[in-house]
């Protein structure tokens, strides 16, 4: 997936605009290191928790999760709600300047994974009143600091779940080249314009952009160098720009994010794909936009990697979801 919606992209940005020699083979090695280890690393195998052992933990963890951001929302925002994605700045603003203590404000930023995982495992059991209680709890945590990608995941999550099947992983590249069409056709049809700003250049071309952009400017100017007036992720080739030198950055950065791939593969052994695959597209995307220290500890990729080891998921189960 981050060939189709960073790597692919980066090869006609760089097409259209051009670009430094330096930066386009820097580009070129990570991504040949990125498959060549991809394709080398053998997979890891953990054996698993009984199912007996896990599910009194998911219970508590669901209940822990509810009083915590109920009561997040209740001390900070005074229990808002908001749906609206066209008009989140303010409250972005907002946020930053609430007092939450920092171990506080850590499992805060758990909570998009854990939420998730906890209604994904609802679902299975088929227990849709904890589902419902779950989505309004995720909701009131899109509400306290609105973040775009926090309510979109949300419905990326329900989607992969009650649609995914095991054909549309084969045809992911067609899949995408038809939504990134149907953008376009709403542009230009229709005059509308949010899918094609939010999901071809912003989640496509902004972090390509600045890829490039770090490997020529420092983190805290890029805002002034963009225009924003404010600093900026750093896209995945940024982040091997803004913490190792090129030389040894492109063979070492493939290798880290190679590891924690098979990590997540490992956690989710013998869970259906249409449970995980949503965490995937999640992380994929988060890895393309920002620091891989961060999607790891803040970002939740390791607490996902533990919730999905720990799973309950019945062995006759799994083998029912994979041939559907």
């Amino acid at each position: 997936l981050m060939n189709y919606v960073y790597f692919l992209p980066m090869t006609s940005y760089l097409g259209c605009k051009g670009s430094d020699l330096g930066f386009f083979c820097a580009v070129a090695v990570y991504w040949l290191v990125l498959l060549a280890v991809q394709l080398r690393m053998p997979t890891i195998l953990v054996p698993k928790l009984p199912h007996r052992h896990t599910s009194l933990l998911f219970f508590l963890v669901s209940v822990g999760a509810c009083l915590f951001v109920m009561g997040i929302s209740g001390l900070y925002t005074g229990f808002r709600l908001k749906l609206n994605i066209s008009d989140v700045y303010g409250i972005r603003a907002e946020a930053a300047a609430y007092d939450i203590p920092g171990l506080f404000s850590y499992i805060l930023s758990w909570m998009t994974v854990i939420l998730s995982v906890l209604i994904l495992y609802w679902l299975q059991k088929r227990r849709y009143v904890a589902v419902g209680v779950l989505v309004v709890v995720y909701l009131f945590y899109y509400s306290i600091s609105a973040q775009k990608s926090v309510f979109l995941f949300l419905f990326l999550l329900l989607f992969c779940y009650l649609l995914y099947r095991r054909w549309m992983y084969r045809w992911c590249a067609g899949l995408l080249s038809l939504g990134v069409m149907g953008c376009w056709v709403l542009e230009a049809g229709a005059q509308f314009l949010t899918p094609m700003s939010l999901f071809v250049r912003r989640l496509m071309y902004v972090p390509v952009q600045l890829s490039e952009v770090y490997s020529i400017k420092i983190s805290k100017v890029i805002g002034e160098y963009m225009g924003t007036g404010s600093s900026a992720n750093n896209g995945l080739v940024g982040d091997m720009y803004a913490n190792l030198p090129v030389v040894l950055g492109v063979f070492l950065m493939p290798l880290i994010l190679v590891i924690l791939f098979r990590l997540l593969d490992a956690a989710a052994r013998d869970i259906p794909q249409k449970i995980y695959i949503g965490l995937c597209v999640f992380f994929a995307m988060s890895f393309c936009n920002g620091s891989w220290s961060t999607v790891l500890l803040s970002g939740g990729f390791l607490m996902a990697c533990i919730f999905l080891y720990l799973f309950p998921v019945q062995k006759e189960e799994h083998v029912k979801n994979e041939q559907s």
